[in-house]
């Protein structure tokens, strides 16, 4: 009698489970998106405090004209051969 209790409270509590799923996991779904959707917005004044068509660089890098020269690669000088 006992495991017949046990199967049946544990069936009852699966479709409880199944039931506040159905209708409260939705909700609370969209809880969380709305809340990372504030966050996120929240997170980037400085997009809202730039003009329309303003750019911002976060890095430039350094220019090294020495370096430029050696990266060209090799040269090798072809001649026309005739047959």
């Amino acid at each position: 009698m006992r495991f017949f209790q046990v199967v049946l409270i544990l069936f009852l509590l699966y479709y409880l489970f199944k039931f506040i799923m159905r209708y409260v996991g939705p909700y609370l779904l969209s809880l969380f998106i709305k809340k990372a959707q504030n966050r996120m917005m929240n997170d980037e004044p400085d997009v809202k405090r730039r003009k329309e068509g303003e750019v911002k660089v976060d890095y430039i890098p350094k220019k090294n004209k020495a370096n430029k020269k050696n990266n060209l690669g090799d040269f090798t000088d072809f001649e026309d051969v005739e047959e």
